[in-house]
């Protein structure tokens, strides 16, 4: 019988969901796709078998080039198929790669979801035919020495072995690895207000970046991968054409820095290829030597792609970002990949936070080193970063103070925390300033009243100044009487343009006072995949189609042979066909197919030179002809 008839009439048995995640897992695109018989036919294609051996260890591969059956209970066991593209956790070993060498039942599963092995375990013979290729144009490659690679981990166990280093290597991995958090963290505060665009073919648009980069402390990591190490841990995402903070950039940004670097690890090691991730997170110290790195790659993953064996050198200049490589030499914060030690564990690879900082006369605020994270959101509400780095410069202005008040931030909590934090007590000049922006707040009130705007004013002045105002022209400004404008614009783009134009307004609505801040803030979606549109319910729509368009799949194998017939008949390409006889024998024909109608078939029989007529139920198979010897028997 033929691969794709057997394995077409195992996707029928499948329901739409299951099929659909084969559909994503294999990357089948379901345009040309008539029924299930065409799935099957993509499905055995040799560059799609390739490409769906890259992620399986080597062996997994060795089993199903030696077409054994693997076992047949685990292979037919209910999986979601869409696991096999899931990244592992930094947590040990991935879900199948390591796996799938030590336990043969876990590979059947794997393969089974890829539907590289049919429900008795055995595998498609297209399937054994490019295993055993791969294989022989892969040898095993010759590992580095012993002091360059280390033994690979029991994959049992997950763990691999500690790294040990010099201090030196820790001092420098400790600086890359603290710069890291900080530089996201400074970035993420710059997109909270400031206008980043993000391009359609990926990476921030070159003039932001540049601005970015000078916005940024030199020691930092450079701007597209400190955006990248937040997009990977979901602290940021582009939305609009525009990169964002998302909501849990707040919440990261105060947690101890061992934690925050933590979350950016995890993010990095699962965007990562799976089996890049697989055989970094089993011997991270190979993240030392890219050449090395790869050479473990390519003999655990025979069938790599070079699209995964192009990403190691990123994935070493990330690590050494990350500090988990440091002048050459991995660092002992590499153990954190392999899950050998937790976050607090590397608590002394980074600064002590400070909780006191010293206010200056100038308005100037100067913490000696990075200041407690739940402290420097605080002051950050109040006050602007002047300059970045471990020891952080702030500013107070009239601008910052209106800006906490318009947030929500009283004079009371403003003074209670620069108390606390001051080792100088509050200067003069700060608690003028400070008393100065409480008092003058909420003079000018902005509220929508009847789907129009409303400026009103404590003095007649200050309206009759802004209704001359240049930049405040486009309001179209009417009088309503001496301390009150009217425009039909939304009340925030009045709220801001009055803000652009130096007033210190308050935000209202329905006579209380509301905060307002300018921080625009991404909100991808929660689950990938399940949008109208996306990749996933696409696939769902094109597996509800072929099984609708599928025969059912019965014992005779009519539908199949008409099928293969008609192909070789508009190919003008020979065929094998198994013939049953009147007396029950069956031939095999070498034949060219010339028509096909009224269920008989017309073919020139190559091997006796003659034209033949049969009816279709007399063909029991229909298989192309692979074997020129093969003639009428």
């Amino acid at each position: 019988m033929s691969a794709p008839l057997d394995l077409a009439r195992e996707l029928s048995a499948r329901d739409a969901d299951d099929l659909a995640a084969l559909l994503t897992a294999r990357e089948i695109g379901g345009r040309s796709l008539r029924d299930l018989f065409d799935l099957a036919d993509a499905l055995l294609d040799d560059a799609s078998i390739l490409a769906a051996l890259a992620p399986l260890p080597r062996g997994a591969l060795e089993r199903l080039a030696s077409g054994e059956p693997l076992d047949a209970s685990e292979a037919s066991s209910a999986s979601d198929v869409s696991s096999v593209s899931s990244a592992s956790d930094v947590s040990g070993a991935s879900d199948t790669d390591e796996a799938d060498d030590a336990d043969p039942g876990e590979s059947a599963r794997t393969t089974r979801r890829l539907a590289l092995i049919d429900q008795h375990g055995r595998p498609f013979a297209p399937v054994v035919a490019v295993a055993a290729r791969v294989l022989a144009d892969a040898p095993r490659a010759e590992h580095p020495s012993d002091d360059a690679l280390p033994a690979p981990t029991d994959p049992a166990v997950g763990t691999a072995p500690a790294i040990s280093t010099t201090p030196s290597v820790e001092a420098d991995a400790a600086e890359r690895a603290t710069a890291a958090v900080l530089g996201v963290h400074e970035l993420l505060d710059v997109l909270r207000g400031s206008r980043v665009r993000w391009r359609a073919r990926g990476g921030i648009a070159v003039a932001d970046e540049r601005r970015l980069s000078a916005d940024l402390d030199p020691q930092h990591a450079d701007v597209p991968q400190l955006a990248q190490l937040a997009l990977d841990a979901g602290l940021a995402a582009v939305e609009s054409d525009l990169l964002l903070p998302t909501d849990e950039a707040a919440s990261w940004s105060t947690l101890p820095a061992p934690e925050r670097w933590r979350r950016l690890l995890v993010g990095w090691s699962r965007a990562l290829p799976r089996p890049l991730a697989s055989v970094v997170i089993d011997r991270p110290s190979l993240l030392a030597d890219p050449s090395a790195l790869l050479t473990a790659l390519r003999a655990a993953f025979p069938a790599v792609s070079a699209e995964v064996a192009e990403a190691v050198p990123t994935a070493t200049a990330m690590a050494d970002a990350l500090g988990l490589v440091a002048s050459g030499h991995p660092s002992s914060l590499g153990n954190a990949l392999s899950g050998s030690a937790e976050p607090e564990a590397f608590a002394g690879s980074f600064p002590t936070p400070v909780e006191r900082v010293y206010l200056l006369d100038d308005l100037s605020i100067v913490s000696p080193g990075p200041l407690a994270p739940d402290l420097d959101a605080r002051l950050r509400e109040l006050a602007t970063v002047e300059s970045r780095g471990l020891a952080t410069t702030y500013r107070i202005s009239r601008g910052s103070l209106d800006r906490a008040l318009s947030a929500g931030v009283t004079e009371e909590r403003m003074r209670d925390l620069l108390v606390r934090l001051s080792l100088t007590g509050i200067p003069q000049a700060l608690d003028y300033l400070l008393r100065e922006a409480a008092a003058a707040h909420g003079r000018l009130r902005v509220e929508s009243v009847d789907g129009d705007t409303l400026i009103r004013a404590d003095e007649a002045r200050l309206t009759e100044e802004i209704s001359v105002h240049q930049s405040l022209s486009a309001l179209r400004l009417e009088r309503i009487d001496a301390a009150t404008l009217r425009t039909s614009r939304a009340r925030d783009a009045v709220y801001w343009m009055l803000v652009d134009a130096g007033y210190a307004p308050s935000a209202w609505q329905d006579g209380r006072e509301v905060p307002l801040s300018r921080a625009r803030i991404a909100h991808p979606p929660q689950t990938e995949g399940t949008l109208d549109g996306s990749p996933r319910t696409e696939a769902l729509q094109v597996a509800t189609r072929l099984l609708a368009a599928t025969p059912p799949m019965v014992d005779d194998t009519s539908a199949w042979n008409t099928r293969e017939l008609e192909r070789a008949l508009r190919a003008r390409e020979r065929v094998r066909l198994g013939v049953r006889m009147p007396d029950g024998t069956l031939r095999v024909i070498v034949a060219l197919p010339l028509g096909l109608s009224g269920g008989r078939l017309r073919f020139s029989d190559t091997g006796a030179g003659v034209e033949r007529t049969v009816p279709l139920r007399s063909i029991d198979d229909v298989a192309p002809e692979t074997d020129a010897a093969g003639a009428s028997t």
